[in-house]
């Protein structure tokens, strides 16, 4: 049986397009865009989940300000 992330990764692997991959994933697994974000994310090997993905470009962000920003 085909998972959403064997199907994400063949669409990706046949058309480099990540926008049409979130689209087949949806239409055929029926998942909301988040749902398909969240296995976007796990077939790249990026994160186990939206919230992870977030929480660490948040981090990042933050980070990146105070070293812009200099010593308070």
């Amino acid at each position: 049986m085909e998972t959403p992330h064997d199907l994400f990764r063949q669409v990706i692997a046949e058309t480099g397009d990540r926008i049409a991959a979130i689209r087949t994933i949806r239409q055929r697994f029926g998942l909301d865009l988040r749902q398909a974000k969240e296995i976007m994310l796990q077939a790249e090997g990026i994160a186990t989940s939206l919230d992870e993905h977030q929480g660490r470009l948040a981090e990042a962000l933050e980070r990146e300000l105070r070293e812009k920003d200099g010593p308070a």
